[in-house]
């Protein structure tokens, strides 16, 4: 993600991983709302999605 946005969310990332050390967070791209919104319904046709 690219932008202001994506510059919020990797500063969001690195405030919570400096605040502890169990658990590391890595921000990953998963393309736009509409490529994600259809790898979601994709995933309900195949069954392979949340209920």
């Amino acid at each position: 993600m690219g932008g202001e946005l994506g510059k919020v969310v990797d500063k969001l990332v690195a405030d919570y991983n400096a605040s502890q050390s169990k658990v590391m967070v890595k921000a990953v791209f998963q393309g736009s709302y509409e490529e994600s919104l259809a790898k979601m319904k994709a995933s309900f046709d195949s069954k392979s999605g949340r209920a």
